[in-house]
């Protein structure tokens, strides 16, 4: 569950008569307005909001449809007593939420905060056993090291992240005990298999039920994902399984706290659904409104159920606001909207696309120590040595000063810090936890304001570390020039912009792993002619996929190794395009529309030749880099797979014919990672003239076009 995220600034003069947490009034900034990704300060700055606050804005800010919602609400009727009334959309809510269960869990109780959901589960958790046999004396419950569950008593209890749970200590239950947490990048010993490690965790809760007594255990509690208090922790293969069938061994029950990786932010509506081991009982919360209600929820067993029905049939428990219909109404539509337009698995791919660039940006960095997530929720942890993943000195404030570094103008992100992930006191992290909505280009935005802000804040404070020695001194300058290409060239900032002293040197040669290869070269020179009002835009106003398919190469998705093609033309018109196109298609289906693909070459854009690169599935990912072309010249592409990726790179050729020099253009990570093996690619050289009013065709000169397969 997420935690409080504490806002302590130095005071400013004024007095406030709010009090959230620090005595004093707080120095940040105040938020005017927000739509989509973005905040509007009042200061006029727009900050990109990467961690949904503290992973809440599921489907991002200013939503319409559930802002017409939720006024539709407000003009029948705002507050009916739950105990005393019933009302409609808590029922369809409760059925949005238990189908999407797969129908595993069968009821759905709705509170007010995650903290609540957590109490309440402990609650739920205890009568059950009381119903079955009033005698029972089962009021144990076993939780985990390092977790966070909530700033309520019993939540608190539970939880154990040290700072915030040690001044309450004398007045918490103590009916609480605490297990290791399934940690490996912490906790793995060498030598030692994760498999052996989920075994060793296994037996670590039995000896616990065992040194408590079996009888007396009610249940074990843990978050699948670990959100603040580790930060994004994922349990490893098996992990789950293993404790559940500890616990149902001695007869206890399991409580997943899903309150913040819960409902769609893992890339599955639930974050116990990949591995499939259903929870006996369930809390979420924070993505359940996103934001526009406050609102958590339990999601309930049938086993749990059929117990009550054997005694009372009644859960003891009762709020002034549960089932509020404004907090249920925004909830109801906030998960129609995330149903009706596959926002799931948009948060899943673009988990793919975010992951690897935040491994790419960071996995260099003398001072990170892991780079994890899932989905829309991911996690740097920072540490003072990678070696022995020593923590930074918490003087240092690194957590705090990355927040308040990226609020600064001209970072503009907003990031979500925490401290205490090494031993719940010391180890600085933050979380970025974006909406469901993001496209590629967003979150590659992201990234890029995220590690300016980690090199900002490193830069300051790079001599008091422990980079100070000279080897990471050298690592650190190191990481800094590979994210200024990284920089460069993966954000496609217009060439203009870049320093002239760096134009030229920064390219590379990547050289491609040997492996036999079939080659298949359509024998060039051939022309392509594309009539006026050709294209591949499938979209409202377009809708058309009317390309000339005369030069077309097909084989096996999973064998593609590269293509290759070399052409010039006579660009005249805007949008006219040459190049080449990937189109991976069912072999099942080949008369599916073209919904994804990826193409690569010239396109006129605003009265000048561009190397574009676009990527689309569903939605489209654009990249355009101005160039200087003569009539005549010739241009080479290259578009490669690397692993799950795609890389594609002018070539520049030496007079032979031969590769004197690779300039990358766009790495694309996200549109193959989801193609099974009966899954074919059509190469197709690429000619469209879309406008209309042409006078004549396009004419593109082919003069090499080769794919390359793997045997």
């Amino acid at each position: 569950m997420g935690s409080l995220g504490p806002l302590i600034d130095e005071p400013i003069v004024s007095e406030s008569s709010l009090f959230y947490q620090s005595v004093y009034p707080s120095a940040a900034p105040t938020v005017e307005s927000a739509d989509g990704l973005y905040f509007t300060l009042k200061n006029g700055q727009k900050i990109i909001d990467s961690t949904g606050g503290a992973a809440v804005s599921a489907i991002g800010h200013n939503n319409a449809r559930v802002k017409n919602a939720i006024i539709k609400q407000l003009n029948k009727f705002t507050y009916a007593h739950p105990g005393y009334f019933q009302n409609s959309p808590s029922h369809e809510l409760a059925d949005i939420l238990v189908q999407s269960t797969g129908g595993e869990l069968s009821r759905a109780c709705f509170l007010g905060s995650g903290s609540e959901a957590v109490e309440t589960a402990m609650k739920l958790a205890r009568q059950y056993f009381l119903e079955k046999d009033p005698g029972a004396p089962r009021s144990h419950f076993i939780a985990r090291q390092s977790s966070w569950h909530g700033c309520t008593m019993g939540a608190l209890a539970v939880g154990d992240l040290k700072a915030r749970k040690e001044p309450f200590l004398d007045v918490l239950a103590t009916n609480v005990s605490h297990v290791s947490p399934c940690h490996p990048y912490r906790d793995l010993e060498d030598g030692e298999t994760e498999e052996q490690y989920v075994i060793r965790l296994a037996q670590e809760l039995d000896d616990e039920f065992q040194r408590v007594g079996p009888e007396n255990v009610c249940a074990f509690i843990l978050e699948p994902m670990v959100g603040t208090a580790l930060g994004c922790v994922t349990a490893l293969p098996g992990y789950l399984a293993a404790m559940k069938a500890v616990c149902h061994r001695h007869g206890a029950l399991i409580i997943f706290d899903e309150v913040m990786c819960g409902l769609g932010r893992t890339g599955h509506m639930h974050a116990w659904q990949y591995d499939g081991v259903v929870p006996d009982i369930q809390a979420v919360g924070k993505g359940l409104a996103a934001g526009y209600g406050t609102i958590s929820a339990l999601l309930i067993h049938d086993r749990v159920i059929d117990g009550l029905k054997q005694g009372s049939a009644s859960f003891q428990h009762g709020q002034t606001y549960q089932c509020h219909p404004l907090n249920v109404v925004a909830a109801l539509e906030v998960q129609r909207i995330i149903r009706d337009d596959d926002l799931v698995r948009n948060a899943r791919l673009m988990g793919i696309l975010l992951g690897h660039l935040l491994h790419r940006a960071f996995d260099s960095h003398p001072n990170v120590g892991q780079v994890r997530g899932r989905g829309m929720f991911w996690c740097i942890e920072f540490v003072a040595d990678k070696a022995t993943k020593r923590p930074l000195d918490p003087k240092l404030n690194l957590a705090r000063r990355m927040r308040l570094r990226g609020l600064e103008k001209g970072y503009d992100v907003c990031l979500f810090s925490s401290t205490g992930c090494a031993d719940g006191w010391n180890g600085d992290h933050f979380l970025l936890a974006p909406p469901f909505t993001v496209t590629p280009r967003d979150v590659e935005e992201i990234v890029y304001r995220a590690s300016r802000v980690v090199d900002s804040v490193f830069e300051e404070i790079r001599a008091k570390v422990t980079i100070a020695d000279t080897e990471n001194k050298k690592a650190f300058a190191d990481h800094l020039t590979h994210l200024a290409f990284f920089t460069l060239w993966n954000y496609q900032l217009p060439f203009e912009a870049i320093p002239s002293d760096h134009k030229k040197p920064l390219y590379y040669t990547l050289l491609t792993p040997m492996m036999p290869t079939n080659e298949k070269q359509l024998t060039p020179p051939f022309t392509v002619e594309a009539g006026p009002g050709t294209d591949i835009w499938r979209k409202p106003g377009h809708n058309a996929w009317n390309i000339p398919d005369v030069h077309t190469v097909s084989g096996p998705l999973k064998s593609f190794v590269s293509a290759r093609v070399t052409f010039s033309a006579k660009w005249e018109n805007l949008y006219d395009q040459s190049g080449i196109v990937l189109v991976p298609r069912k072999a099942s289906d080949p008369a599916a529309p073209h919904s994804k693909w990826i193409k690569s070459g010239i396109e006129l854009y605003d009265g000048k030749p561009h190397l574009s690169t676009v990527a689309c599935d569903r939605f489209a990912d654009m990249s355009l880099y101005p160039v200087t072309v003569t009539e005549g010249q010739r241009i080479t592409l290259q578009v490669a797979k690397e692993g799950g990726n795609i890389w594609v790179h002018q070539l520049i050729l030496d007079d032979n014919g031969s590769v004197k020099e690779r300039f990358p253009l766009r790495e694309i990570c996200w549109i193959l990672c989801e193609e099974q093996d009966d899954w074919v690619l059509d190469v197709s050289a690429l000619a469209a003239r879309p406008d209309k009013t042409a006078k004549g065709p396009l004419k593109v000169e082919f003069s090499d076009f080769q794919v390359k397969w793997k045997e």
